[in-house]
């Protein structure tokens, strides 16, 4: 709009200083007004839709923002009332007995396989070492002064 406005303006000055003078008419002026004006309401137009989207945007991350903050605030709530729920529970003392000796008699048993385990291979390796010694100790004294029998 600024553009036209200037042009006409240079051709108002050009026109004076050539002895020739410009003028619009009634009609003209009427239809760069109008042509003006459809302009800034499409500009406005354009202004109010993007402040629409924007406040559209806007509820919509404050209703997800909402629904986050409730759904953290329920959790809350339940580990709140799981806590007050457990936090005077007594374990009677037969349970906790029997728990332990439970536990206690598996340890006793994994301890008494892995030494099962371990007496055995000791046994193994005696009778390797044992076997080795006595075909090693043994000499024949006939073959050692060259007698053969």
């Amino acid at each position: 709009m600024n553009i036209l406005r200037f042009s006409l303006f240079a051709l108002l000055i050009l026109g004076g200083v050539s002895g020739h003078t410009f003028t619009l008419s009634e009609e003209e002026n009427l239809q760069i007004d109008l042509r003006e004006a459809r302009g800034r309401a499409t500009d406005f137009k354009a202004h109010i839709q993007r402040l629409e989207k924007m406040e559209k945007d806007r509820e919509q991350h404050a209703q997800e923002s909402k629904t986050a903050r409730a759904a953290v605030e329920a959790q809350l709530e339940r580990d709140r009332q799981a806590f007050v729920r457990e936090r005077n529970v007594k374990v009677p003392d037969d349970t906790i007995r029997d728990r332990l000796e439970k536990e206690w008699e598996a340890e006793q048993a994994r301890k008494e396989k892995v030494m099962d385990q371990a007496r055995l291979e000791y046994l193994r390796k005696r009778a390797a070492v044992t076997q080795t010694i006595e075909r090693e100790a043994t000499i024949d004294e006939n073959v050692e002064y060259g007698l053969t029998p």
